[in-house]
């Protein structure tokens, strides 16, 4: 907004360009209209950013700590709830109750994904301490998204009433996975544990290891188990979709807390890790690769595709332009006298 007020000024040959009074080196006037925009902008930043530590500081790195063990509790009681149904511990209706736990939890990681973004400034890019509680926070984040469209293909296949064919096959199938899922869950509590601290010690280490290899041994139990089992009566596809999926999840936790144990032993410079924030992030806005990829032209309409970053700066870039012109020339559905930046100021504002 401030600067299209100021490109429009500059065009205008009645303003031009405003000069202060009190000049220091350079020329450059300390109280002209350019610089108590700056200076007022700066104080504006400086108190927002300080509202959030005084008198108590609000920090959405705390935030984040607390929705995703929330998210946790929400992921370690869908797995115990689906074992106890299929193995007919749990009444029929109780398949509805966990459809809607999967829904909860898949909002609840909706939510961890949109404040992530809004907590980097807090450590600029994973630096420090606190850096790498957002980096493994973040980690977390990409698993358990990763692992949503699991939970949805379950939600569709448990059975809306559990035969006692089903309960049979699974009895001795049920120890081996309400061990795994123990395992698993131990692991994950005590990764986010370690993630919430932003560091680790060596009793935390070898509890986490111990753990590992725990979920380990109780991955390789459940596959044994598994393979000598009388062959399932029905739904042979359902039976081995939820094994895959409590595998597959225990194995992505595993891999969390590899990551976790390995971000956590780094010992990385604070200048340095910042240098290389800001020369990646310069590179990853000004990559033509990046900015130009999935753009192609077709010979059908509309001929040249574009992807959704483009789509976006376009779509409020001619408006703004458009608005712009206008209020230039004074011509228009808008007539006035021109060189008039209220329109494309407005505009900007509310895009």
């Amino acid at each position: 907004s401030w600067h299209i007020y100021f490109m429009m000024n500059f065009m205008n040959p009645a303003k031009g360009v405003a000069h202060g009074v009190f000049h220091a080196f350079a020329d450059l006037a300390w109280d002209d209209e350019e610089n108590l925009v700056r200076y007022t902008s700066y104080a504006g930043v400086f108190f927002a950013i300080l509202a959030t530590f005084v008198p108590r500081p609000l920090l959405m790195v705390n935030v984040l700590q607390n929705v995703s063990s929330n998210v946790t509790d929400i992921i370690c009681g869908i797995w115990q709830d689906t074992i106890d149904y299929v193995g007919g511990r749990k009444h029929m209706l109780h398949a509805v109750y966990i459809q809607k736990s999967i829904d909860v939890w898949g909002r609840r990681v909706g939510g961890l994904k949109a404040k992530i973004s809004a907590a980097w400034w807090e450590t600029f890019g994973a630096i420090g301490s606190c850096g790498r509680r957002f980096e493994l926070v973040n980690a977390y984040s990409i698993n358990a998204a990763n692992f949503q469209d699991i939970l949805y293909i379950i939600q569709g296949c448990l059975p809306k009433a559990v035969t006692p064919q089903q309960v049979n096959f699974y009895a001795p199938l049920l120890g081996p996975m309400e061990h795994l899922r123990e395992a698993t869950a131990e692991l994950l509590r005590l990764s986010l544990s370690s993630i919430q601290d932003g560091s680790v010690d060596d009793e935390e280490k070898e509890a986490i290891h111990e753990a590992m290899e725990s979920a380990k041994v109780r991955r390789a139990e459940l596959l044994q188990t598994f393979a000598t089992a009388p062959p399932s009566p029905q739904n042979h596809s359902r039976v081995h979709m939820l094994l895959s999926a409590l595998l597959l999840w225990s194995d992505s936790i595993q891999g969390l807390a590899a990551k976790t144990l390995t971000v956590l032993d780094e010992n990385t410079n604070c200048c340095r890790q910042a240098i290389m924030n800001l020369c990646n992030g310069l590179y990853a806005t000004w990559n033509l690769r990046e900015i130009f990829a999935d753009v192609y032209v077709s010979g059908d309409f509309p001929y040249l595709h574009l992807n959704d970053h483009l789509k976006f700066c376009f779509r409020n870039y001619l408006p703004i332009t458009l608005c712009f012109v206008i209020g230039y020339t004074g011509k228009g559905p808008f007539k006035g006298t021109g060189y008039s930046s209220v329109m494309a100021s407005t505009l900007s504002l509310l895009i």
